[in-house]
C-alpha cells in the first residue's frame, strides 16, 4: 500500500507536468486526481493529515 506522501509526490509531479503545459483541463483533471488521492490516503490507517 502507497504512504500519503507517496499519493501526494505522485500528484505534485503530475500537476507541476500539466502546469508547464499551461492546459486548464488538465489542471481541472489532476485537481480532481488530487482529491481522490486525498481520499485514497485518508484510508491507510497512519496517515496524519496536517490542518490549518
Amino acid at each position: 500500500m502507497e504512504t500519503q506522501s507517496e499519493y501526494w509526490q505522485q500528484a505534485q509531479k503530475m500537476l507541476s507536468l500539466i502546469w508547464k503545459q499551461r492546459d486548464l483541463r488538465a489542471v481541472k483533471d489532476a485537481m480532481d486526481f488530487a482529491i481522490e488521492t486525498a481520499k485514497e490516503a485518508a484510508k491507510v490507517p497512519q496517515c496524519v493529515f496536517m490542518t490549518r
